[in-house]
């Protein structure tokens, strides 16, 4: 478990978690986007709806999972952090349709849950970048969707320059991932997905992708 993996089964970071991700779009954004813009995003881009089934992998304290409820999906959130699912409990608890998983999305427990019946749509923030490995970590989440599903992204891109290369060094060392877009969608197409939406601020990155309806090339979960 890197550090950053620890840091989240904190309380403390769990209680703050909120705090921070009001603020930290507009900070990596240079202010052209906000959280709320965010979501509006991930609304607009869904498409979910009543009748819809729903993942949010990464949970932290389901602010994506809210969002996909509000508009009438069933979602399951899903964390490696007990305190993240314990918070996420508690924002929740005046919402329907919402259940937690305590599971490590890189490991095989989304395919025991799931047994076969894939999700309609997936939403992921941040999630890459605190992976061991965010290619496996998308493998898995393009497995659990059903064709013709949907994968909504935000994640953070490596800085360019020598500074921005030094600023995001910390978070390298404490074990935070920042993933190439173009090494995204590689590995997504490998797996029959496709992208549909694509927004880029400084180092911040939301995408969409739709799994083709028939898909060859869709690797399944090893065991």
């Amino acid at each position: 478990m890197t550090a950053v993996q620890r840091s989240n089964q904190l309380k403390l970071t769990a209680w703050g978690y909120e705090l921070w991700r009001r603020r930290s779009t507009g900070w990596l954004t240079g202010g052209r986007w906000s959280l709320a813009s965010e979501l509006e995003a991930l609304r607009c881009w869904s498409g979910a709806g009543p009748g819809q089934y729903w993942l949010d992998l990464g949970c932290s304290t389901a602010l994506y999972a809210r969002t996909l409820a509000s508009q009438g999906a069933r979602v399951t959130a899903v964390d490696l952090s007990t305190a993240m699912l314990a918070a996420a409990a508690r924002r929740c608890r005046d919402l329907s349709g919402i259940d937690f998983l305590c599971a490590d999305i890189e490991g095989t427990g989304l395919q025991r849950f799931l047994a076969g019946q894939g999700a309609d749509g997936i939403a992921m923030g941040a999630t890459l970048n605190e992976c061991h490995q965010p290619e496996l970590a998308l493998s898995r989440a393009a497995a659990a969707l059903r064709p013709g599903g949907k994968l909504f992204l935000m994640y953070l891109k490596p800085a360019g320059g020598a500074g921005g290369w030094l600023a995001q060094l910390p978070f390298r060392a404490a074990g935070v991932r920042f993933c190439a877009p173009a090494a995204v969608g590689t590995q997504l197409a490998r797996c029959g997905l496709t992208r549909l939406q694509q927004r880029s601020e400084r180092n911040w990155t939301l995408e969409l992708y739709r799994k083709q309806e028939r898909s060859v090339a869709n690797p399944k979960m090893s065991t």
